[in-house]
């Protein structure tokens, strides 16, 4: 499906209840964003999923195959989509993310096939405005200099101005501006460095430590804030039902990590929690040399 094509059918209204594969040529911010849509449309939450075996398999279970909650929008993603099962085609709500399709599969569902091109910087700053309609547009071309165009962490940042009219964002901008809250947008924040290790985008996840550096931030820091992040994916990701009271986080945080994009099988994400966990032990016992730990670190992680 043409990517202009479904983006009408949204705007329109038509209720996109099918099969879809949305393949990114950089981030799957763009891809979220889709799928985001269609859930509003249709008034459901979204549901993610580690594997579409249960689905694309025959099960001998006494309990019948296994199918998709139809409550919900269910979302699949991966750094490659290689199944080939046509069941596929019959299940209604479930969209896959994906860097690459497999040719086997793509020849199998090219109609299903949504192209997604690479982020561009102008396309980012129209999102930006159309975020923080009523803030001078030079202000937020400074905000984006400011981001480096990082889609995510604009997006958490402006998110901040959708509860006030447009009319009054103008001076909520500059009110926060003026205190400084967005001179360590991702300093000592969990979300930035988080984002960058869950895309396993190395370019964005080095610009996010050079930026920490940049502020002065001890090495042992940015240690706290993986262990952190980690965790925090962990409560979410692996929970059944994640909420305020059985994980300790506040909605939005719950919301924001259910938003972002899932690289990591269960065990990986797991595995990277243990690998900072077993850092952090190493750095006490003087097992790691300080100056060297953030490269250690880094490697660590993404070997995962």
């Amino acid at each position: 499906m043409n990517i202009e094509v479904l983006k009408s059918s949204i705007e329109k209204g038509v209720e996109i209840n099918s099969f879809l594969i949305f393949v990114y040529k950089d981030i799957p911010f763009i891809a979220n964003q889709y799928v985001t849509e269609i859930a509003k449309q249709q008034n459901k939450t979204i549901s993610y999923i580690d594997s579409l075996k249960p689905f694309t398999t025959n099960s001998n279970s006494l309990f019948g195959e296994e199918e998709l909650n139809t409550d919900c929008v269910t979302v699949f993603n991966c750094d490659e989509f290689t199944d080939t099962s046509i069941k596929l085609l019959s299940k209604n709500n479930l969209f896959v993310i994906t860097k690459k399709v497999n040719k086997n599969s793509l020849e199998i569902f090219k109609d299903c096939v949504v192209e997604i091109p690479k982020l561009e910087n102008w396309q980012i700053k129209d999102y930006v405005y159309s975020l923080a309609e009523g803030v001078d547009t030079y202000e937020l071309d400074w905000l984006c200099e400011t981001c480096g165009y990082n889609i995510y962490r604009l997006d958490s940042e402006l998110s901040k101005l959708t509860i006030f009219q447009p009319n009054e964002r103008k001076y909520v901008f500059k009110a926060l501006k003026d205190e400084g809250a967005f001179s360590d947008v991702s300093a000592h924040t969990v979300f930035n460095i988080t984002n960058s290790v869950t895309n396993k985008d190395i370019q964005t996840l080095h610009s996010a430590l050079r930026e920490i550096k940049s502020f002065d931030a001890e090495p042992l820091g940015v240690v706290t804030l993986l262990y952190n992040g980690f965790k925090k994916l962990i409560q979410v990701w692996l929970a059944r039902n994640p909420t305020p009271e059985n994980t300790g986080l506040k909605q939005n945080v719950i919301y924001a990590i259910n938003k972002s994009p899932r690289v990591y099988t269960k065990q990986q994400l797991l595995k990277c929690f243990l690998v900072v966990s077993d850092i952090d032990k190493k750095l006490k016992t003087g097992f790691i040399e300080i100056p060297w730990l953030i490269d250690y670190l880094v490697c660590k992680v993404l070997t995962c």
